[in-house]
């Protein structure tokens, strides 16, 4: 991880980092929830839709409490939202079937990680009461994603056998 933490959590970075991984989940659970031919993943892309959006509502909500707007140009949203638009490319691209619902799994483990990861980084960085509650929120959830994920993926991998 090449982000120097630090100073880096300020409430703009935290709000565009949060923007831009509820964006690309949409967008991909959208697809995904078209797209899969496992009855699972399809129905976690669909969560993910309705979970994200709600996700995105509840952000606004916290964001125009502390008065603070999304910063999505810096390096970590960047890069989140960068390999999210690769992702949903690939899947566009991508044939259906088995592999794809793979595919789309196991970069919902990753990011997933990757976003709870930030989120817990960013909740001991800040000591902002309201938005550290707002955190910790979506950070339960992430974690509820990421728990869904793994075992759709342990699933899919055992039925490969």
């Amino acid at each position: 991880n090449h982000s120097k933490m630090g100073g880096a959590w300020t409430n703009d970075h935290i709000f565009g980092y949060a923007h831009n991984a509820d964006n690309g989940e949409i967008a991909l659970g959208k697809l995904a929830s078209t797209k899969a031919t496992n009855s699972q993943v399809k129905a976690y892309g669909a969560e993910m839709v309705k979970d994200h959006q709600a996700m995105m509502k509840e952000t606004h909500a916290l964001m125009a409490k502390l008065n603070a707007s999304p910063d999505s140009t810096w390096d970590d949203a960047k890069d989140l939202a960068n390999d999210g638009q690769e992702k949903l490319k690939e899947l566009t691209d991508k044939a259906k079937g088995a592999d794809w619902d793979k595919n789309y799994i196991e970069s919902q483990v990753d990011m997933h990680q990757r976003v709870l990861d930030k989120l817990q980084d960013a909740v001991k960085n800040n000591t902002d009461t309201t938005l550290t509650a707002g955190l910790s929120k979506a950070t339960a959830k992430v974690q509820e994603h990421l728990t869904k994920a793994q075992s759709i993926k342990a699933g899919l991998d055992n039925a490969k056998k």
